[in-house]
């Protein structure tokens, strides 16, 4: 995606949390365990804000959605890419710079490009059920392989059918899947620009704490 054209809306980052109060909605922020006390709220663009109400309302009675990120500043992505690359040269000390800038950036996008969660566009996101337990997803989000393909084989019929929720409801107000990543939706960044066909993404990077 590096070079894909960006013309950046400058709409601003929501806290969605907030947001959903004041239009009397559940939503639960889940973050993983290494952002945890780093990132306190959960931010969206505005209209990708809007555009997951929409989507909540389509829920099942009494599930609700839980985001384990949504924006994500540079900073943070900048730390774990490095954190990324310095573990892989350790464990391949043979490996040009190259080879290691090409697996780290398997795991995590290079933040000197534009990252999805950086704009503010992308988040990672799964359903509660009415006890707030997580739907059975087939595999944990984060979890590296085949069977974090959004329709990957091997699933039990439970997980196959909870992704299919989460993939329908979502896809249904604009919203795109990165199928290697079953949590993985976003809408504006250059991702959801190349699988539309657009002729330019909606949200540049932003650089704000």
């Amino acid at each position: 995606m590096k070079g894909y054209p960006i013309v950046d809306t400058k709409e601003p980052l929501v806290d969605v949390e907030v947001f959903f109060a004041t239009k009397k909605f559940s939503i639960a922020y889940m973050p993983p365990d290494d952002i945890e006390g780093l990132i306190t709220t959960v931010r969206l663009r505005e209209t990708v804000t809007h555009m997951l109400f929409d989507a909540a309302k389509k829920l099942p009675d009494g599930f609700i959605f839980a985001l384990s990120e949504g924006y994500r500043p540079l900073w943070y992505q900048r730390k774990n890419f490095e954190e990324i690359y310095a573990g892989l040269k350790q464990k391949m000390p043979s490996a040009t710079e190259k080879e290691l800038y090409d697996e780290t950036t398997t795991y995590i996008a290079d933040p000197n490009l534009c990252p999805p969660h950086s704009t503010g566009g992308a988040m990672d996101i799964t359903i509660l059920d009415e006890k707030r337990n997580a739907l059975d997803m087939g595999a944990p989000m984060n979890t590296v392989g085949e069977i974090s393909n959004t329709f990957t084989e091997g699933l039990s019929k439970k997980a196959q059918e909870n992704r299919q929720l989460l993939f329908d409801i979502l896809t249904s107000v604009r919203f795109v899947n990165l199928a290697s990543e079953w949590w993985h939706y976003s809408y504006g960044d250059q991702y959801w620009a190349i699988f539309n066909q657009k002729d330019a993404a909606l949200y540049d990077k932003i650089d704000v704490e």
